[in-house]
């Protein structure tokens, strides 16, 4: 019996949410990736938007975070592509302030002066 129940357990456990993280600051990226890994989440870490065109051309991602720190422009050029693409795709993107975006593409806007925490629930909700 106990057998059973741990088989159905098993069925209805998901695979871990894969996400695209873009971000050129190696520690950053690392401290980011850590971050997610240890909530469970399966992470893609990449430096450029380029590297993060390749990944989700050739797998499945759930979510595309992208720092906007050094290319704002790039960033938003990403997230424009990838919602042309697949308008279902979501894609987060990090910035000094919620009012620095000036556009309505990101699903989520994560700002970085918030900390860790914010950073981690404004993950959860985008992929709600």
């Amino acid at each position: 019996m106990l057998a059973a129940f741990k088989g159905h357990q098993e069925q209805r456990m998901e695979a871990p949410k894969r996400i695209v993280l873009v971000q050129n600051d190696r520690y950053l990226i690392d401290t980011r990736k850590a971050l997610l890994e240890q909530q469970g989440y399966t992470v893609v870490a990449v430096h450029t938007v380029e590297s993060a065109r390749l990944a989700c051309q050739n797998m499945h991602c759930d979510l595309v975070v992208v720092d906007s720190e050094e290319d704002y422009d790039a960033a938003l050029e990403l997230c424009e592509e990838l919602k042309a693409e697949q308008p279902d795709n979501i894609v987060a993107v990090i910035t000094w302030t919620e009012s620095d975006l000036n556009s309505e593409c990101p699903d989520e806007v994560i700002p970085r002066v918030k900390g860790p925490q914010v950073f981690l629930n404004k993950i959860r909700h985008a992929l709600a």
